[in-house]
């Protein structure tokens, strides 16, 4: 479970990293460090680095998110949040990437839309913060 769950996450921030075209810098050191944080060994880590080259449908995700509890989905949907806004923008193919995999998870309405956007927000300042502390402590 818990690798399908990997393989899940990296699948999702990869088609997000491309969603607007391109794989900037900040999304590739996301990306990264968000496979480098599952603790598998070199050749998986090879393996999920190939998804950022060759990222999924989003048909593909889609069909991967509806089986999952909504509870594993909410996850994925952060970290997807996550790479919508760490190049500091987060634009129309990203917005509409994000709701479509909100859809799958049944969230489609535009108000519950809106209340997960403003949830996901707040994780992104908590997770700007966490950074924050972590280079801190780093010094």
């Amino acid at each position: 479970m818990l690798e399908q769950f990997i393989i899940l996450q990296t699948m999702a921030l990869s088609l997000t990293a491309w969603a607007d075209g391109e794989v900037d810098s900040k999304e590739r050191l996301l990306y990264l460090k968000t496979i480098g944080s599952f603790g598998l060994s070199k050749q998986k880590m090879l393996k999920l680095k190939t998804y950022l080259d060759t990222p999924p449908s989003l048909a593909t995700l889609k069909v991967l998110l509806k089986k999952c509890p909504l509870y594993v989905t909410i996850h994925v949907l952060k970290n997807v949040y996550l790479m919508c806004q760490i190049d500091g923008r987060f634009d129309i193919k990203e917005k509409r990437l994000f709701a479509a995999l909100a859809a799958s998870a049944g969230i489609s309405s535009k108000n519950r839309l809106k209340d997960l956007l403003k949830i996901m927000h707040l994780y992104y300042l908590i997770y700007e913060r966490e950074e924050k502390l972590l280079s801190a402590l780093k010094k």
